[in-house]
Order: structure tokens, then sequence, then C-alpha cells
């Protein structure tokens, strides 16, 4: 038997950047509010934030300068290529109410990105 290798959970894993539609030339794009699918009040879970999109070239690097998670506890968070993965803990927010995890993302090439992911606690 090999080493252990942790594979990340796609059923968690959302895009920065979703829109609501094709963008027109004339109007800016409408930016989806960010959501991960719920979470068990006790469960400790792997979420992915896809940032590869953020990246401008081959050599740019996605940093996380900013993590505050609020009614969930945030146990780790890391960027493994152009993914953010969160690893949430126990909840303390009330069974059927929002956590939040609020995020300020840079690159190296200076491009900054600050986000509200949301999930609600079950």
């Amino acid at each position: 038997m090999g080493p252990f290798v942790w594979l990340p959970g796609s059923a968690r894993a959302i895009a920065l950047f979703g829109s609501a539609a094709v963008p027109h030339p004339d109007r800016p794009v409408a930016v989806l509010p960010l959501r991960w699918p719920d979470h068990r009040a006790s469960a400790v879970l792997d979420y992915i934030l896809d940032a590869a999109e953020l990246r401008t070239g081959s050599g740019d690097a996605v940093t996380v300068t900013a993590a505050v998670a609020t009614g969930i506890a945030l146990l780790a968070i890391q960027v493994i290529g152009g993914a953010v993965v969160a690893w949430l803990g126990p909840a303390s927010a009330a069974i059927g109410a929002d956590a939040t995890l609020d995020l300020t993302l840079q690159t190296a090439s200076g491009r900054r990105v600050h986000r509200i992911i949301r999930l609600r606690v079950i």
C-alpha cells in the first residue's frame, strides 16, 4: 500500500468568476454571489475556490492575503495550483443560518480580488 494522497472534494468546488449571463460589450457582467454547498454543523470538510482565472500567465501565482471566517471554524487555508482550499470545521452559526468566509486574494502580478463566500449550516 502506497502513501496516503489527499484529493480535493469536487462536490464542494466553485469558480471565482461565475457570471449570470454572457457579457454584453456595453454593460458590466453581473458576478453571481459565491455559495458553497451546505455544511453539517459538526463536520470538518475541504471547500475549494477555483481561482485559476485570476492568474495572468504561467509564471503568475495566487496567494491569500486575508481570510476571516464567521459562524464556522477556519482550520486551514492553502493555495494548490490555482485553487484555494479551505478546511472548515465545526460551525458556531445556528442551524439554518449562513456562515461566511471573507477572502482577499492577490496574484504575483498585482491583481487583487475580494469575495465573500456563504454556506448554510445544516
